[in-house]
């Protein structure tokens, strides 16, 4: 990733993880931070600062959209 500093990446690496979690797992939001090494308020802006939301909410759109697939097919 071009013009990232290492801590930059390293975030976003954590933030991908933490989106995987939250996607495979039925995992707290508190216990997939410890799991990445953060703390649920770091988590929190995290996510709010690439993806304009919470790791809560991201989650229940991931559950909606889910959700409609399996009404849909």
């Amino acid at each position: 990733m071009i013009g990232l500093s290492f801590v930059e990446y390293v975030m976003i690496c954590k933030m991908e993880e933490a989106k995987r979690l939250l996607l495979d797992t039925e995992k707290s939001v508190n216990d997939i931070a410890l799991s990445i090494g953060n703390s649920e308020g770091n988590l929190n802006r995290i996510f709010q600062r690439y993806l304009k939301q919470s790791p809560g909410q991201f989650h229940k759109q991931l559950l909606n959209k889910e959700l409609r697939l399996f009404v849909n097919s």
